[in-house]
């Protein structure tokens, strides 16, 4: 799905691995974001068996918040989420993309951001401290030990805490 259009495809796995494509960016790039103005563009419009809302958001990296007065233009699918508050998001403009295959489109505009989701940090951070509801279940694995050390198993754990996190 476009998400500055909502036009979407649909891309079968015979013509996926006929002609498959390397993604830009992995979900380990996200950027946090702050939300300040949600203006929607479009009514509510289903894709695909999911609700999404054209709209022109005005965002800050949470990084950059306080240091400069950066805001940033953004056109998003995520208008009916989005209210201020915390989204995460591609950030295309310090992005380091070497891709030929983006070279070949002369003209494209790339935008400065791309958001991918709400974030409902507040909401985690009053549920700090409590347990999750869920237990995950796990199969038996055999542990491999070549990459042996504390800084192996903290990385470990915290692939693990973060996909727990995306699981709610």
């Amino acid at each position: 799905m476009d998400p500055f259009t909502l036009r979407h495809c649909f891309l079968d796995a015979d013509q996926y691995w006929r002609a498959s494509f390397k993604s830009l960016l992995s979900s380990r790039q996200l950027v946090e974001h702050i939300v300040l103005d949600v203006e929607p563009v479009s009514s509510e419009t289903v894709v695909g068996g999911s609700r999404y809302t054209l709209a022109d958001a005005q965002v800050a990296r949470v990084s950059d918040f306080g240091k400069n007065d950066t805001i940033l233009s953004v056109r998003t699918h995520l208008g009916h989420l989005l209210s201020s508050g915390d989204a995460l998001g591609y950030d295309l403009y310090a992005a380091n993309s070497n891709d030929i295959e983006l070279d070949k489109y002369k003209g494209l505009v790339v935008p400065d951001v791309v958001l991918i989701k709400k974030t409902y940090e507040e909401k985690r951070q009053k549920k700090r401290g409590k347990p999750r509801a869920w237990k995950l279940k796990s199969l038996d694995i055999e542990v491999d030990n070549s990459a042996k050390g504390r800084d192996h198993e903290e990385n470990m754990n915290s692939e693990y805490e973060q996909f727990l996190r995306d699981l709610e």
